[in-house]
């Protein structure tokens, strides 16, 4: 699991476009808004809540790191963002029509706990996405040419893991307690500013 703190200024220049590909899939998936509320979990410096509400959802934008969440709010101060940690969001039961953790799952001490309290939260559809083939695989090989040996980061336990695979997510989803899970795997590609990264 990664340590996020004080990244949201390089977050926002680097990895945050990436992390938006998934946005056109999730919208074809949830449709129109038709006076929906969402809440994103795990916002970030708020790209996709910010998409999100460009496309008429009433949006809250939910990130524990502060550093995330001051990004956030200076680049869109009209969307509501809060300090929240799964998997014990502060929101009642049945809070949100929508709940959408885009790749957050994968960066959670419990990914079942965190899929169930999404579950919670929302009255509707639970949208959730993960690596397959996680980005670090780029800077595996930046390392390895570099002759310097990659950080790893510390793995979650055995019995709190998941197969890194459309199918193993879906398990994974399932054994939350998500009813009615469908898994799409999704490539798209992300042209990035060398100097951001």
């Amino acid at each position: 699991m990664k340590d996020w703190s004080g990244v949201g200024e390089a977050y926002s220049a680097s990895y945050s476009a990436l992390c938006a590909g998934t946005f056109v899939a999730m919208r074809e998936a949830l449709g129109e808004p038709h006076g929906r509320s969402l809440v994103d979990v795990g916002a970030g410096d708020g790209t996709l809540a910010a998409m999100w509400t460009a496309e008429g959802w009433t949006v809250t934008a939910c990130e524990p790191e502060s550093t995330m969440r001051a990004v956030s709010r200076r680049r869109h101060p009209r969307i509501d963002t809060i300090d929240g940690t799964l998997p014990a969001l502060p929101f009642a039961d049945g809070a949100f029509d929508v709940a959408i953790a885009n790749f957050v799952l994968n960066h959670v001490p419990s990914p079942r706990s965190a899929a169930a309290e999404l579950r919670r939260v929302s009255r509707g559809a639970v949208v959730a996405t993960t690596w397959t083939l996680s980005p670090s695989w780029f800077w595996a090989e930046i390392t390895e040419r570099a002759g310097i040996a990659p950080f790893g980061g510390p793995r979650l336990p055995d019995d709190e893991d998941f197969e890194r695979t459309a199918d193993g997510f879906g398990r994974m989803l399932q054994e939350a307690g998500l009813q009615r899970v469908e898994v799409t795997e999704l490539d798209w590609t992300w042209s990035a500013d060398p100097r951001a990264l």
